[in-house]
């Protein structure tokens, strides 16, 4: 018998290589035989380098970079993938992100016979909101009218999903669900393939944006430098900015190396060659301390110890459920010493980490979508 397929339309308005949660979603429901998939999102100048021959990868726009190129864009991602959508007529629509949700809008006015799927990478509270620009609380207000026809709004943690809930109670709790953001199960064997590098010094990674005033980035490299080689500390980021090269330039330290950064699928084989992963925000906005970030389970899955600050309670959480993780909480106002000398203990199985993995957390959301 043969079945028909459901048609699935995935909206991304951000160019979908930032952001390796969609990748994997992507990749994972293009393995599902009962869904026919169209991904519409934007270009970026730095590479489209991300595909999948499962399905069909729609690029709207000119890049992001200049404002010119910016609006531009912005137009035509709602033009082209409303047209998309009044030609596909999918049976199912996922969005991510406010940004994305204005096509969707426009489509619930000629056509009300889909269900609607949406998750947010971010939780952002009513008092960031306040402060956004006029295009954003824009598509708020439209998005807030599509909301309670959602079969499916996830945030990545419990606690984000309260805080969204508290901040649209006008929901249903049934459609709030939790949806992390876990690498692929290959990275697994990737990850723990290859041995850390022997070596006299505690080879420490930090992967992802860098920023001087809402991460302990100072505070670190200074006691990095203080240790005077007893610690290597790379850094992997595709961009920093000026002030942030500025602060690294007067260090002139040996034991700080800023590195490109790295194509998210070959990641596993650098993290590999590290003993712990750094992550460092200070947690000045709900965002950054109800927050479980991708790196910490990426750094889990290959074997690394984490340090994080003690303040990001998702993530203490997330270790009280997950007893055998390597998270040590920090204070990173305090001297690190101690953490030197802290034995790794791998202490898990295979089935741990296949637990934390893009194909165990998104069978929930894939399982809605083909009923």
């Amino acid at each position: 018998m043969i079945i028909r397929k459901k048609k699935l339309v995935v909206l991304h308005f951000l160019p979908v290589e930032k952001y390796p949660p969609v990748m994997n979603f992507i990749n994972t429901a293009s393995e599902q035989e009962e869904l026919q998939i169209t991904v519409i999102t934007t270009s970026s100048k730095q590479g489209d380098w991300f595909s999948n021959s499962k399905c069909k990868i729609y690029r709207i726009g000119f890049g992001l970079e200049r404002r010119l190129e910016r609006g531009a864009t912005y137009f035509l991602f709602q033009l082209i993938s409303v047209f998309r959508l009044v030609l596909m007529k999918p049976d199912v629509i996922f969005y991510y992100e406010t940004l994305s949700s204005l096509p969707v809008w426009l489509y619930s006015k000629v056509r009300r016979h889909f269900r609607l799927f949406i998750h947010y990478h971010e939780y952002v509270s009513p008092a960031e909101k306040k402060s956004m620009s006029g295009y954003a609380r824009f598509l708020q207000n439209k998005e807030q009218s599509i909301l309670v026809d959602a079969e499916w709004i996830s945030q990545t943690n419990e606690d984000r999903c309260e805080l969204f809930y508290n901040d649209f109670p006008f929901l249903s709790k049934a459609q709030l669900r939790q949806l992390p953001n876990y690498p692929p199960q290959s990275w697994i064997h990737k990850g723990n393939a290859s041995v850390s590098i022997p070596s006299e010094s505690l080879r420490i990674v930090y992967v992802g944006a860098v920023g001087l005033n809402t991460m302990y980035l100072r505070e670190f490299a200074d006691w990095v430098v203080s240790m005077k080689g007893k610690v290597i500390w790379d850094l992997y980021s595709d961009y920093y900015s000026p002030e942030v090269q500025s602060f690294f330039n007067r260090l002139k330290s040996d034991f700080i190396h800023l590195r490109q950064g790295v194509e998210y699928y070959n990641l596993p084989q650098v993290l590999s060659s590290y003993q712990v992963g750094v992550v460092l925000y200070k947690g000045h906005i709900p965002n950054f301390i109800f927050n479980v970030p991708n790196k910490i389970v990426e750094y889990l899955m290959c074997g690394l110890q984490v340090w994080y600050p003690r303040q990001m309670k998702s993530v203490s959480d997330f270790k009280e459920k997950h007893t055998w993780a390597q998270l040590e909480p920090v204070d990173f106002h305090e001297d690190l010493t101690r953490m030197v000398d802290l034995k790794s203990n791998r202490n898990y199985t295979q089935e741990d980490l296949i637990e934390l993995s893009a194909e165990a957390s998104l069978t929930s959301i894939l399982d809605v979508m083909k009923q």
